[in-house]
């Protein structure tokens, strides 16, 4: 995307805490100017993940906003557009939402029935206060998820070392081919599961396992019993020792007079 040409907000491109950094957008070559995007525009998603909003806080480059979202500019001497947005996150929008959007094929709510949308509003400094902490929360909240992330990239690094495995080269392509009959029998779909970067970290993980067990292999032989068959001792003829003349035998009763 070149500097000239504007960025191209469409619904999947915001999630519901904004867009991530280094977010890659699609441009577009003649944007109309109806659509171009100013600091604090609020964006409703009009159908599809219909409510889904859109608070634009990054002047940085011009921007656009597709069809599929309707765009709310506020007179802040009575709202404060980060309130709005922030009020968007309850239950009661939630509740709004569904009870409004009209079911078919794909629900939508149109930008009439939006604007009949009931908000409370306290005073601006109330306002103020709620979105500012409101702010403090989210910021909070990703510096907190970025830790848990470089903590588990260096996770990875460890169990791979552990295991004597170098770690694969970086691959940054965003697009790559996976054969039908891979992911028919894999029963998956997900693009992470086929990242190049996965595939060759089990390759590599699955060629460690095979060499070790063959050195296992190497190193130990079957053992060889030898099965000794016990020799028969023939049997002695003993003659039995009759008991000497007049000798009572104990198992026999003595006879009476």
């Amino acid at each position: 995307m070149s500097e000239a040409q504007p960025r191209y907000i469409r619904i999947t491109d915001f999630g519901d805490d904004g867009i991530e950094p280094g977010h890659q957008f699609v441009t577009l070559d003649a944007p109309e100017t109806k659509h171009e995007l100013e600091l604090k525009d609020l964006l409703f998603a009009r159908s599809g993940s219909v409510g889904k909003t859109y608070l634009h806080e990054d002047g940085s480059a011009p921007a656009v906003f597709a069809g599929y979202c309707i765009r709310f500019r506020f007179d802040t001497a009575k709202v404060l557009p980060e309130f709005v947005y922030w009020w968007t996150k309850t239950d009661a929008y939630a509740r709004w939402v569904n009870a409004t959007q009209r079911p078919s094929v794909q629900a939508n709510i149109n930008k009439e029935e939006f604007k009949r949308c009931p908000i409370p509003l306290p005073p601006l400094d109330e306002q103020r206060r709620l979105a500012e902490a409101m702010a403090a929360a989210r910021a909070e909240r990703k510096a907190k998820l970025a830790e848990a992330d470089a903590l588990l990239a260096r996770l990875d690094d460890f169990v791979l070392s552990a295991l004597g495995i170098a770690p694969p080269e970086a691959d940054k392509r965003r697009v790559f081919a996976v054969r039908l009959g891979e992911s028919m029998s894999r029963k998956r779909l997900n693009a992470d599961y086929y990242h190049p970067e996965r595939l060759a970290a089990l390759r590599a993980l699955a060629e460690k396992l095979a060499s070790s067990r063959a050195r296992a292999c190497s190193r130990t032989s079957p053992e060889r019993t030898r099965l000794t068959i016990p020799t028969k001792t023939p049997k002695r003829n003993v003659a039995a020792k009759s008991p000497p003349l007049g000798r009572r035998l104990p198992y026999l009763p003595r006879r009476s007079g």
